[in-house]
């Protein structure tokens, strides 16, 4: 299984490499993958921390986008927050 790693934006590259550097080391079943050039526009970040429904919008078209298969992990690395 594989394990995709991605950021909403670039000022989270460098956390994302450091995220993965770490993750790289631990042996198992899991290959972890970094993606560090998704793009997602969000015009009104307050609707955003308010919307739990978004951070999905996003995983799903980070999949699309990258053909993802279903059965992989995408995890979002964000600076925003969800209030619920």
């Amino acid at each position: 299984m594989d394990i995709h790693i991605f950021s909403i934006n670039s000022a989270q590259n460098e956390l994302l490499v450091s995220i993965l550097k770490v993750l790289k080391k631990l042996e198992g079943q899991f290959d972890f993958k970094l993606n560090n050039v998704f793009k997602y526009e969000i015009d009104n970040k307050t609707n955003f921390k308010s919307s739990f429904d978004t951070l999905f919008d996003i995983c799903d078209d980070f999949r699309i986008a990258n053909k993802i298969n279903i059965t992989d992990v995408c995890i979002l690395i964000s600076p925003l927050t969800y209030s619920g």
